[in-house]
């Protein structure tokens, strides 16, 4: 339980310094304002109006829901511009967020990667442990025979 909570906690910190919320707010409101002008313009039913706010949004145009009157076919001009604004701007964020995700893995990786230096003759170096057949030892030597080798590499 306790771990659940903390995911959520770090989620909940992720998401409220991103734009997140921003979008989702932009998309709702965007769905909100296409549904009502395109009901109230047009005349449709809300869900032929919902449907033909989505595939605006989406730039998916299907052709069989389309503005007949002047005033819809100029929302529908306005609306499309916003619309895709809107969605590049979601894309962006969103892409963004995730690149952020990853940067800030890869710096907590490298951070305990540092941790593992140690220093030697004045410099620092990444040691490794691995066990090694002795140099005198004969290939079929078992593995119990092997001796633990630590190995350093310069940063």
């Amino acid at each position: 339980m306790v771990i659940f909570i903390n995911f959520f906690r770090r989620f909940a910190r992720r998401v409220l310094q991103s734009n997140i919320f921003v979008i989702m707010g932009l998309t709702a409101a965007l769905i909100l304002v296409g549904t009502l002008a395109y009901a109230h313009i047009e005349g449709w039913s809300w869900l032929d109006a919902l449907y033909a706010t989505i595939i605006t949004i989406t730039t998916v145009g299907y052709g069989d829901f389309s503005p007949q009157t002047a005033n819809g076919r100029l929302f529908a001009i306005f609306f499309t511009f916003i619309a895709i604004g809107i969605g590049g701007y979601a894309i962006s964020t969103f892409a963004a967020y995730l690149i952020e995700s990853r940067v800030e893995k890869r710096t907590k990786f490298l951070r305990k990667r540092r941790a593992q230096t140690i220093p030697l003759w004045g410099r620092l170096c990444t040691h490794s442990c691995r066990y090694e057949r002795p140099r005198n030892g004969y290939p079929h030597d078992e593995p119990r025979n092997w001796q633990l080798v630590v190995h350093t590499q310069r940063s």
